[in-house]
């Protein structure tokens, strides 16, 4: 799915975060370091380092927006376990409970921080636009964050909120690498379609997650569509009409990154369509 050119990239990218989250010894950066180590896709990355080299960036640039968008992303997973409670991430102790909550808010923070290091070495003449396009994305996933947890005390959460929320947790860090890439090639205008597009896939991504974990999510109180539009399983009238919401969204997330500049939205699209093969009915084209 990922061009060998920007496979190539991506220890480029670890060891920048490295080199950054190390910058200064103590717990935090140890915490956040172990956090790193522990794997993850890096989704966000390999978006960025797409359309990076798409749009013709160099090396340097590339890996540098690459590496911000990630480690803003990772900071997200270390606080939202916090939040949520999670005892476990990709398959061992969350950072909280290795280190305790306090450290681990200071290892989010270290991560943020690092973001905007790892900006600073594009040397960019657009580096204003990047900083604060950067911002407005951290800042928009905080406001979501902080809507998700009011969610869950929720008992009658509307369709419209719903969507709010799972829009704005995700798509914005989903759009960031994309639009980072945008900026720095000269192609602001295209930013607005990547918000749109992200939006519509990271909404496909989360009602495919919630048909997944109706049950468990019933159980522990937590937000689902399914359960949102009256609901009780994935096999309802809800749950279909839940399924046919992502599947909506998801063509027109891979239709809205498709047409970006250059192919530097073709990652996405990829990945929306690969998620739409996932929900679909057997037989039912693409």
């Amino acid at each position: 799915m990922q061009d060998k050119t920007s496979e190539t990239l991506l220890p480029g990218v670890e060891r920048l975060m490295s080199e950054l989250t190390t910058f200064s010894n103590g717990e935090a950066s140890r915490a956040a370091s172990d956090h790193l180590e522990s794997g993850g896709k890096r989704v966000r990355a390999r978006l960025a380092l797409n359309a990076s080299t798409s749009l013709g960036l160099s090396p340097i640039k590339s890996i540098a927006i690459a590496a911000a968008c990630e480690l803003i992303h990772n900071a997200s997973l270390i606080h939202d376990d916090i939040h949520d409670k999670s005892e476990t991430r990709r398959g061992k102790a969350a950072t909280w409970t290795r280190f305790g909550s306090g450290t681990a808010i200071c290892a989010g923070d270290l991560l943020i921080s690092a973001a905007y290091a790892a900006i600073a070495r594009t040397h960019s003449t657009s580096m204003h636009q990047l900083l604060t396009q950067t911002h407005q994305r951290v800042a928009e996933v905080i406001s979501g964050q902080c809507e998700d947890l009011l969610a869950q005390s929720n008992d009658s959460l509307s369709l419209d909120l719903y969507e709010t929320i799972a829009k704005s947790k995700s798509a914005p860090l989903l759009a960031l690498p994309v639009e980072l890439a945008l900026i720095e090639a000269g192609h602001q205008q295209a930013s607005e379609q990547v918000g749109y597009a992200a939006d519509a896939f990271a909404l496909a991504y989360q009602i495919a997650d919630d048909i997944e974990d109706i049950s468990n999510d019933i159980i522990q109180g937590q937000p689902n569509i399914i359960s949102v539009l009256g609901g009780q399983d994935a096999s309802s009238s809800q749950g279909e009409q839940a399924r046919q919401i992502a599947v909506e969204n998801y063509r027109l997330a891979a239709r809205l990154a498709d047409q970006l500049p250059r192919g530097s939205g073709s990652l996405l699209s990829a990945y929306a369509r690969k998620g739409l093969a996932t929900i679909l009915p057997v037989g039912e084209a693409a």
